[in-house]
């Protein structure tokens, strides 16, 4: 697991999961950590934008590492750069110990790194 990923998955541990899911997400760019996100029970104007579905605007991982991402990059800088994105959950009920999981973006997610250019996007696997 990438070092970035690694950071991500003791971040996603940390944070209130919004509907069962601990997710956490970074911005590099040229090997730089340029800002973090995580699921928020929050919701924003800009997730609205990229949103599924209209009454789920609470911010994800992703959108909230981009959001955070353009106050330090410009668009040119953000479309070189790379998300990643870790999922973490319990490997079966009662468990105490954190796994990685599938993180693959949403449909809304993805609109929003194509919308920023983004096109190198890591994440976690499912725990086998």
């Amino acid at each position: 697991m990438s070092s970035y990923l690694q950071t991500l998955h003791t971040l996603a541990q940390a944070v209130e999961p919004v509907a069962n899911q601990r997710i956490a997400a970074c911005i590099v760019f040229k090997g730089k950590l340029v800002s973090f996100g995580v699921n928020q029970h929050k919701s924003h104007p800009f997730q609205k934008r990229f949103a599924c579905n209209e009454h789920k605007i609470y911010l994800h991982a992703e959108t909230a590492a981009v959001l955070n991402a353009m106050k330090h990059l410009d668009a040119d800088q953000l479309r070189h750069s790379t998300l990643y994105v870790a999922r973490v959950k319990r490997p079966f009920s009662g468990s105490t110990d954190w796994v990685s999981g599938l993180a693959k973006p949403c449909a809304g997610c993805k609109h929003c790194l194509d919308a920023f250019g983004i096109k190198r996007i890591i994440y976690s696997q499912d725990w086998v």
